[in-house]
């Protein structure tokens, strides 16, 4: 397999439509529905060469998975209707490219959720639904069970973000890129008092996945040096 995959990497066109046809199912994971499968077969195709993860950040892949373009849909003005700031695509960059795909699972995916799939979160599942009348120890496997789903999504991160590291600058530079443009442009929604931020965003967890994401980053792009 990992042989048709090399071979296989010679043409751009197939690069580009085996990477979108394997990555576009992983859009909307959740905590309970992480795609193992799916998340495994991308992490073998990236790592059968380096030419598919350069791919991966480089048109067309780029545009359709990596950073698709972004149009700010509101703005912030003064009372002379002056605009002081725009939207910035930080909950874009979660909900419609890959590595958000890849660290948007979370404990509180609830809350952004619509209400036909809040079942389908952890916080709305029927695990969590009658915690009140539940025992000690039945939350404490119910609280072992979620760990252990959060390991395997912050595992599956590390093993994304290893691949791209180690497959060369351009790559690298693009991971540094990404999560440098989502920590930029999202803030947490804490002071109701005052004026919201430029490219004020909600973030489930108060961003802790996406602190998380960074120190699995940093810790990868050391050891790859």
């Amino acid at each position: 397999m990992n042989e048709l995959l090399a071979a296989g990497a010679e043409d751009q066109q197939l690069i580009s439509k085996l990477l979108v046809d394997t990555a576009t199912p992983l859009r909307g994971r959740t905590l309970n529905d992480l795609r193992s499968s799916q998340f495994a077969k991308l992490i073998r195709i990236l790592r059968s060469s380096k030419k598919y993860a350069l791919a991966l950040v480089s048109s067309p892949c780029r545009e359709e998975l990596w950073r698709p373009a972004f149009e700010p849909k509101f703005t912030w003005r003064n009372r002379k209707r002056e605009v002081t700031a725009k939207q910035k695509p930080g909950n874009d960059l979660q909900m419609n490219t890959l590595m958000g795909w890849a660290v948007s699972p979370t404990a509180l995916d609830s809350g952004l959720s619509p209400p036909s799939r809040v079942h389908q979160s952890e916080a709305g599942s029927p695990e969590w639904s009658e915690v009140r009348r539940a025992t000690r120890a039945r939350l404490d496997n119910l609280q072992r069970g979620t760990q252990q789903k959060l390991l395997g999504a912050q595992a599956q991160t590390a093993d994304l973000v290893d691949v791209l590291v180690r497959s060369g600058d351009v790559p690298r530079l693009a991971v540094l890129e990404w999560l440098g443009a989502v920590l930029t442009s999202a803030e947490v929604r804490g002071k109701q008092g005052y004026v919201a931020p430029e490219g004020f965003n909600m973030w489930p967890q108060l961003g802790q996945h996406l602190l998380m994401c960074w120190v699995t980053m940093k810790h990868h792009l050391l050891s790859a040096r």
